[in-house]
C-alpha cells in the first residue's frame, strides 16, 4: 500500500468525527477508501451501532475497534460455515492486542477515562485516526 495514501486517509478520518461521524463508521470508511473491491458504502450502515462503546452506552467495546475488526472481516471474512477461518480469526485477535497495548484498554469508557483527555488527546478522533493508522500499517504487512 502507498504509504502517503494510508497517512491521508487516517487523518481524514479524524476530520469524519468533526462532520458527525461516529468512531465505528469513520474507520469502516477509511477501510472502504483502501478496499473499495470489498467494503461497499452500504455496510457503512452496519458500523453505526457500535458506536460509542455499542449503541452510545460507553460500556462496550470501543466503537474505533470495533470498525477495525469489520475492516479485517470484511477483507479476509469467509462467505459460508464451511471455509477457513484461521486466518481473519487469528488476524482480528492480533489487532485486539495492538489496540489494547496501544491504548490501555479495549471498552470506550475506560478509554475515555484513561487515554482521552491527556494533553494532545481532547477527544477520540486522535484516536479514531491512531486505530487506522495501526491498523493499516498491519494489514499492509
Amino acid at each position: 500500500m502507498d504509504k502517503e495514501k494510508l497517512r491521508q486517509i487516517s487523518e481524514q478520518t479524524g476530520s469524519l468525527m468533526d462532520k458527525g461521524y461516529h468512531c465505528s463508521e469513520a474507520v469502516l470508511w477509511a477501510g472502504m477508501q483502501l478496499f473499495p473491491e470489498q467494503i461497499f458504502p452500504e455496510m457503512q450502515r452496519l458500523a453505526t451501532p457500535f458506536a460509542g462503546g455499542i449503541g452510545g452506552t460507553n460500556e462496550g467495546i470501543c466503537g474505533a475497534l470495533a470498525g477495525a475488526i469489520m475492516v479485517i472481516g470484511a477483507i479476509n471474512g469467509r462467505q459460508d460455515g464451511t471455509s477457513e477461518d484461521t486466518e481473519c480469526q487469528d488476524l482480528a485477535a492480533e489487532f485486539y492486542r495492538i489496540f489494547k497495548e496501544e491504548f490501555g484498554d479495549t471498552r470506550c469508557m475506560n478509554i475515555k477515562k484513561n487515554w482521552r483527555g491527556k494533553p494532545g488527546q481532547e477527544n477520540c478522533n486522535i484516536l479514531v485516526c491512531k486505530t487506522c493508522q495501526l491498523l493499516f500499517t498491519r494489514l499492509d504487512k
